[in-house]
C-alpha cells in the first residue's frame, strides 16, 4: 500500500529480510531488496539504493537467474544517470550488450533485447529498438512463445511508426493480431486494431482503416469509452483529410478534440487544432 509512509514500510520490510537472512533463502531476499531499493529511491537515498542494487545483483547472478540480473542492472543505470554519472551507467550499458551476446538462454535472450529495445524507444532512439527487438522476435520465435511475440511485435510497429516507416509498422501490427489468433486473445486484438488504424490510413488502405475503426470500438482494454471515441473521430478526419475532403474531416477533428480533452490522455489534444488548421488552409478559411 505506497498511501503508506515509506519510511514505515522500509523498517517493516528490513524487519522480513533479517528473518529471511537466517534461512539463506537468496531468491526471496532478492525479492525482498527490490523493494527496500525502491522505498530507499523514494526517499532520495540515492546512494544506498544503488548499494542495495549491486546486493540484489549478486543475489541472482548466485542463483544463475540472468534475467533479473539484467532488469535491476538497468535500474542501476537509470539512478545512475539521474545523479550525473554517466560513464558509470554507460558501462553498464556496454556490460549488459556482452550478457546479451554471452547468453544461450532463448528466454533470457528474448526478455533482455526486449528490454534493451524498450530503454532505446524511451530514449528516442528508434532504429536502436528496433535492432533490438527484432533480435527479440527471433528468440521468442525459437522457443514460439506467441505471449511475448504478440507483445513484441506490437512494440516494433509503434517503433517503426515513429520513424513514420508505416507500410513497416502496418506489417509488424498484422503480425501481433496472428500472434493474439493463436493464444485465442480477442481482448487485446481491438485494441491492436485502434493502432493500427493511423498507419493503414497513412498507406492508403482506407476501406481496411474503416473496418479497423468499427473494430476498435470494441476495444476493452483502455476502458474509457470518451479516448475511443475521439480515436474514432480522430481516425475518420484523418482519412477524409488524406482523401481531400477538408471541409467534410472538420466535424471530425473538432469532436476528436473534445472527447480527447475529457480524458487524461493530454499528448493527442494538440494535433486535432493542427490538423484543423490545415483543413481550413486548404479550403481557404484563412482566418478560422
Amino acid at each position: 500500500n505506497f498511501e503508506n509512509d515509506y519510511g514505515e514500510l522500509l523498517e517493516n520490510f528490513t524487519a522480513i529480510l533479517e528473518h529471511f537472512d537466517s534461512n539463506k533463502d537468496k531468491e526471496i531476499q532478492a525479492n525482498l531488496l527490490l523493494a527496500i531499493a525502491l522505498f530507499n529511491l523514494l526517499l532520495n537515498n540515492v546512494e544506498e539504493t544503488i548499494k542495495i542494487e549491486d546486493q540484489i545483483i549478486e543475489l541472482f547472478t548466485d542463483l544463475n537467474q540472468l534475467y533479473p540480473v539484467f532488469l535491476v542492472s538497468t535500474y542501476k543505470m537509470t539512478v545512475l544517470n539521474a545523479i550525473g554519472k554517466v560513464d558509470e551507467a554507460k558501462k553498464i550499458e556496454l556490460d549488459l550488450i556482452d550478457l546479451f551476446v554471452k547468453s544461450e538462454n532463448e528466454n533470457a535472450i528474448g526478455l533482455i533485447a526486449n528490454s534493451m529495445a524498450s530503454g532505446y524507444a524511451e530514449d528516442g532512439r528508434h532504429l536502436l529498438a528496433i535492432e533490438y527487438y527484432l533480435k527479440s522476435i527471433e528468440a521468442f520465435e525459437r522457443i514460439q512463445d506467441h505471449d511475448m511475440l504478440s507483445q513484441t511485435y506490437f512494440d516494433l510497429a509503434v517503433a517503426y511508426e515513429n520513424l513514420n516507416l508505416n507500410n513497416k509498422a502496418y506489417e509488424s501490427y498484422l503480425k501481433t493480431i496472428a500472434q493474439l489468433e493463436l493464444i485465442n486473445d480477442s481482448v487485446y486484438s481491438n485494441m491492436v486494431y485502434g493502432s493500427m488504424v493511423f498507419p493503414t490510413i497513412a498507406i492508403q488502405k482506407y476501406d481496411e482503416a474503416r473496418k479497423y475503426m468499427s473494430l476498435a470500438l470494441h476495444d476493452t482494454v483502455h476502458g474509457n469509452k470518451a479516448y475511443l471515441l475521439a480515436r474514432y473521430n480522430d481516425a475518420n478526419g484523418q482519412l477524409l483529410k488524406k482523401q481531400g475532403e477538408y471541409r467534410e474531416a472538420i466535424p471530425y477533428f473538432k469532436k476528436a478534440l473534445e472527447l480527447f480533452q475529457q480524458t487524461s490522455v493530454t499528448w493527442t489534444a494538440p494535433f486535432m487544432p493542427l490538423y484543423l488548421t490545415e483543413c481550413y488552409y486548404e479550403i481557404g478559411e484563412y482566418n478560422t
